[in-house]
């Protein structure tokens, strides 16, 4: 990256989370990944990928100015 050229970057609050046991009762299971765009560049999420297959993540598709705070919803 050159001196002073402008990037996103994000920075997560929790990176990992374990749902545990999941009691069987209607509806999913979530937890909500709370970041912050620590750069200097606006920060657009164009894609979000859980490493599990049984796991639906959902996101804000507004762009995150520098300073500023989103979110990723995970559903299990």
């Amino acid at each position: 990256m050159t001196a002073g050229a402008a990037s996103a970057e994000i920075r997560f609050e929790t990176e990992s989370w374990n749902f545990g046991e999941i009691p069987e009762e209607p509806g999913p299971a979530e937890y909500v990944f709370r970041f912050t765009n620590t750069g200097n560049a606006p920060l657009l999420l164009r894609s979000v990928v859980a490493s599990c297959g049984c796991t639906t993540p959902s996101w804000s598709r507004d762009t995150v100015a520098p300073d500023s705070s989103g979110s990723i919803k995970v559903s299990y």
